[in-house]
């Protein structure tokens, strides 16, 4: 009788292992990242990246994606700008974190809001119909002057039809002695991300999405970065994603499905110094 009890027990935790996911995927992920670092450490005025998105299929139940280029002020507060798709629809965002110690620095106007989940900030994100395959420019850049702080703002370009719009404004309040937070610092981040509540049992379970960077360029295009650093998350276990550089001031992300890594880890790479105009 006992021997019965013990391997009805094990039959139990056998379908109980064998019923369970052996991988336990947690969102958001960060796939890939390019540091940028330009040739002086700033401060700029304004900063612009191109971003298109080469391949992407419309996101699962739960899932999104996120095209994110972060941004540095002089007192070390992080912004973020991008494209994102999820099932609510395409979007185009703005966000701008609290500045370290100063609750409510960073002020909403228009139709953006605070923010209070991953820190606290203000963050506008509205809907936009970006396409496929389509180069689009996102510009960060301070508007105006206000009392105890400073006005900042995120645009888009399509430039395929040149019909530009405003992302939205946000107001960040003096902080360590700077107008606002200060200008802008000579580095940035482009990130792919997948987001959500999406539950995923395997890694290539995860849509395949490639993004094309070009830039990032500063003070009304003056200065293009001189180089990105390229690199992988190192929180899971997964490794389809991979980054490279196809050209001068160019970057391409690719992630999901069977994409394998062929480009190693903190691979870095330096562009010669170029104007580009368009």
């Amino acid at each position: 009788m006992r021997r019965q009890w013990v391997a009805t027990l094990l039959l139990v935790a056998i379908l109980l292992w064998s019923a369970t996911p052996a991988f336990a995927f947690k969102l958001p992920f960060h796939t890939s990242r390019g540091d940028y670092t330009f040739p002086t450490a700033g401060p700029f005025h304004d900063l612009d990246i191109h971003l298109t998105w080469q391949e992407v299929s419309k996101p699962p139940a739960g899932l999104g994606y996120y095209a994110m280029f972060a941004f540095y002020f002089q007192n070390k507060t992080v912004g973020y700008t991008g494209l994102q798709w999820d099932n609510e629809g395409k979007k185009a965002i703005f966000s701008i974190w609290d500045a370290s110690g100063s609750a409510g620095s960073a002020v909403p106007e228009g139709q953006c809001k605070r923010f209070g989940h991953e820190g606290s900030g203000a963050q506008c994100i509205v809907p936009y119909e970006w396409q496929q395959g389509r180069e689009y420019l996102l510009k960060i850049r301070p508007v105006g002057r206000t009392a105890g702080g400073e006005q900042w703002q995120s645009l888009i370009r399509e430039l395929t039809t040149g019909r530009e719009s405003v992302i939205g404004t946000l107001t960040i309040q003096d902080s360590g002695g700077y107008v606002g937070y200060g200008h802008l610092s000579g580095k940035g981040v482009s990130v792919l991300e997948y987001y959500g509540s999406a539950h995923l049992d395997a890694c290539s379970s995860l849509p395949v999405v490639v993004l094309s960077w070009r830039g990032p360029f500063a003070n009304d295009r003056q200065l293009r970065a001189k180089g990105v650093s390229l690199s992988y998350s190192q929180r899971e276990s997964c490794t389809n994603s991979n980054l490279l550089s196809p050209g001068r001031g160019q970057m391409e992300q690719r992630a999901g499905g069977e994409t394998q890594r062929l480009t190693p880890n903190r691979q870095q790479v330096e562009w010669p110094q170029i104007l580009m105009l368009q």
